[in-house]
């Protein structure tokens, strides 16, 4: 019943829309029957919408019910030199449908002279593995942050195929993050709600300090999925620290 009452309601205001604003504007028979098509064009789509939304049928968005676990912790102590680490930081979550694995790959460090053009930098490579085991589910977005302190800075490397990979998921931001900015950070869509997603990008973390000097760096893979019947959100968070030797 509500249904009928509120097409009912907004067919007599756009009749009543038409006619004012034709009588208004004082046109011609054809070029009121031409604007009143348009009109009608363009209020149509909005009064179905509204009809939807309000019988129920179209479900407003949801706010994500969200589960942080807890953080995964690394140290390192800055070498006098360069040295290869090859070193996977790593967690895995299966829970409510939803299997996960954030990973951070952990290449070399690079020492270099202080005080000269390039800088001491960690290589490492973050990964996310992500799928949801439900028949109607899917993820709907990733979104991974780096958060580090003000004296280092985040190279991102992903121009190139090699340094940049995803499955199922569209990139639509990201960022790199100098001495003065807080954080860099991807932020990835699912396609065509995809029940498996896939992504990995290559990043530098630069320490333009002594090696006497201790940095951070927290990153946080966080992961919206649809279990069926409602969204939830996964935050896995990650406390790196390259101690000063």
């Amino acid at each position: 019943m509500q249904k009928f009452v509120i097409e009912d309601c907004f067919t007599k205001f756009i009749r009543q829309f038409n006619s004012n604003l034709l009588l208004v504007l004082g046109l011609s028979t054809s070029t009121k029957k031409w604007l009143s098509i348009s009109l009608a064009a363009i209020i149509l789509p909005i009064t179905v919408l509204a009809t939807l939304k309000f019988s129920g049928i179209l479900p407003e968005p949801q706010q994500p019910e969200t589960i942080t676990l807890e953080a995964i912790k690394w140290e390192f102590t800055r070498p006098n030199q360069t040295v290869d680490i090859f070193y996977v930081v790593e967690a895995f979550y299966n829970n409510d449908g939803l299997t996960a694995s954030p990973e951070i790959h952990i290449w070399d460090y690079v020492d270099r002279p202080y005080g000269g053009y390039y800088y001491d930098s960690l290589y490492m490579e973050i990964r996310t593995n992500a799928t949801v085991a439900i028949s109607n589910g899917f993820v709907e977005n990733v979104y991974i942050t780096l958060h580090k302190d003000n004296q280092s800075s985040i190279g991102l490397a992903i121009a190139r195929k090699l340094d940049y990979d995803a499955e199922n998921l569209s990139l639509i931001d990201f960022s790199g993050a100098s001495t003065w900015g807080s954080k860099a950070y991807f932020n990835l869509k699912g396609m065509g709600q995809p029940r498996s997603a896939y992504f990995s990008a290559g990043a530098f973390w630069l320490l333009p300090t002594p090696n006497s000097q201790t940095h951070w760096l927290n990153v946080s893979f966080e992961l919206t999925y649809y279990n069926g019947t409602a969204y939830k959100k996964v935050i896995q968070p990650f406390q790196l620290n390259v101690i000063g030797g």
